[in-house]
């Protein structure tokens, strides 16, 4: 089914529309209200984000309370979307390695994500095919004018991975199929404090690093590529 409504922009000016728009409503969010992890803890039924989101059929997001450390995993994208969401606005910067990782997850479900600040502290050149940041410094201006889609994605097969990986000429393709590295690099889809790595671990996210398919800020390592999970025309599923 197809439905016949302009997009939701991803701008201030567009937020202050969609308030007005009756197909779309704008909810504020606390962060963790995102994860489902609270509904196997006890959270209320009746007072779930899922409750609430699957009551209109198109929702904005304004996301706080950033700093409660839960983070919505994949599961949690694919039930926002199946929820009718529209896109989520986050008010202000987490930590770098949250934000990558939640910069990833956005990214390769498609949903839209309106972000910004300054980001020159970032390690942007690793960050030019994530979502990029619609207001902030010269260097989120220049993420803005690099970022297009496709262009360090990976996809999922039989007890492997296969990245491709156009940030920089000629661009690079890998097959990750050894099962410690694959391991590991499914594993930093979410922030991984280095310090419990074990040697067989630090070893295959060394060849990670090296590869420039994650980055490692202080003791905190996080993976870059997203999963492609729709072709860029909504023919082919991975």
């Amino acid at each position: 089914m197809i439905r016949d409504l302009p997009p939701v922009t991803l701008s201030s000016a567009g937020m202050a529309a969609a308030e007005d728009r009756p197909d779309v409503r704008v909810l504020d969010f606390a962060l963790a209200d995102l994860s489902t992890s609270l509904l196997l803890l006890g959270h209320p039924v009746e007072d779930s984000p899922a409750r609430l989101l699957d009551e209109e059929p198109l929702t904005w997001l304004r996301l706080h309370s950033l700093d409660s450390g839960i983070w919505p995993g994949d599961d949690d994208f694919a039930r926002l979307l199946n929820a009718g969401v529209a896109g989520m606005t986050l008010p202000s910067l987490p930590s770098t390695p949250e934000l990558i990782a939640f910069l990833v997850r956005a990214t390769s479900f498609g949903l839209p994500l309106e972000w910004g600040g300054p980001v020159g502290d970032l390690p942007c050149r690793l960050l030019f095919h994530l979502t990029p940041p619609a207001h902030g410094d010269d260097s989120a201006r220049k993420w803005r004018a690099a970022h297009r889609y496709g262009l360090c994605y990976w996809r999922r097969g039989p007890a492997f991975a296969a990245v491709q990986d156009l940030r920089s000429d000629p661009g690079a393709h890998y097959v990750i199929h050894e099962p410690a590295l694959l391991d590991l690099f499914h594993r930093l889809a979410d922030p991984l404090d280095t310090r419990t790595l074990t040697d067989a671990d630090r070893a295959s996210l060394d060849e990670l690093l090296d590869a420039e398919l994650a980055v490692q800020l202080d003791h905190i390592a996080v993976g870059l590529a997203y999963r492609l999970r729709r072709w860029p025309t909504p023919v082919i599923d991975f």
